[in-house]
C-alpha cells in the first residue's frame, strides 16, 4: 500500500460501503494523503535594520554590561582578599544585610496575611453556627421527605411479601399439624 494516497484508498472502500459514503460524500477530498511531505518551513525573512538596532540595546548590551559588572566584582574581592585588609569582612557583613532584607519584607507580609486571616475567620466563625443550624434543618426536612417517599414506594412490596410469608407459614403449620394426627 505504500505511495499510495489514503484518501483513494478510502475512497475504493467507500464504494464498497455505500451506507458510509452517504453520510459524508467529501470525506476523500478532505483527508490528506500520509504520504505527502510535510509542509516546507516558510522562508526566512531578514529582520530590518530598526530590529537589530532594538535587538543590541535592549538584549545584547545590558547582557554583556551585566556581566562586565559580575567581572569586575570578582576581581575586585579577589584583589581585596589578597591584600589582607578588613574590606571582605565589611562587605560581607553588608552583603548579609542586602540578603536578610528581603527575607524579612517577606516575613513582615507573611505575618501580616495572617493577621488578617485569623481576623477574617474570627468575623466568620460569629455567623457560621447560625447558617450551620438553619442547614441542619432543611436537610432533616429533606430526610424527612426522603423517608416519607421511600416508605411510600416500600410499602406494597412489604404487603405483598408479608402476605406471601403469612400464607407460607398459614400453610407450614397446617401441614405440622396434619403430620401429628
Amino acid at each position: 500500500m505504500r505511495g499510495l494516497c489514503y484518501g483513494f484508498y478510502l475512497s475504493r472502500t467507500l464504494r464498497h460501503v455505500p451506507h458510509i459514503a452517504s453520510f459524508s460524500p467529501n470525506l476523500p477530498a478532505l483527508i490528506p494523503c500520509y504520504n505527502y511531505r510535510m509542509n516546507p518551513a516558510p522562508e526566512r525573512v531578514k529582520p530590518s535594520p530598526r530590529h537589530r538596532r532594538q535587538t543590541f540595546w535592549q538584549i545584547l548590551l545590558p547582557v554583556i554590561l551585566a556581566s562586565l559588572i559580575v567581572i569586575a566584582l570578582v576581581v575586585f574581592a579577589s584583589l581585596a582578599t589578597a591584600t589582607g585588609s578588613a574590606m571582605p569582612a565589611t562587605w560581607a557583613n553588608i552583603s548579609t544585610v542586602w540578603l536578610i532584607i528581603p527575607l524579612m519584607v517577606i516575613g513582615v507580609l507573611f505575618t501580616l496575611f495572617t493577621i488578617g486571616m485569623i481576623f477574617l475567620m474570627s468575623r466568620l466563625l460569629r455567623n457560621v453556627p447560625t447558617y450551620t443550624r438553619l442547614a441542619q434543618i432543611y436537610l432533616q426536612i429533606f430526610s424527612l421527605r426522603v423517608d416519607s417517599i421511600l416508605d411510600r414506594i416500600a410499602a406494597p412490596q412489604i404487603a405483598i411479601l408479608s402476605r406471601w410469608a403469612a400464607w407460607r407459614e398459614f400453610w407450614r403449620k397446617l401441614g405440622h399439624l396434619g403430620r401429628r394426627a
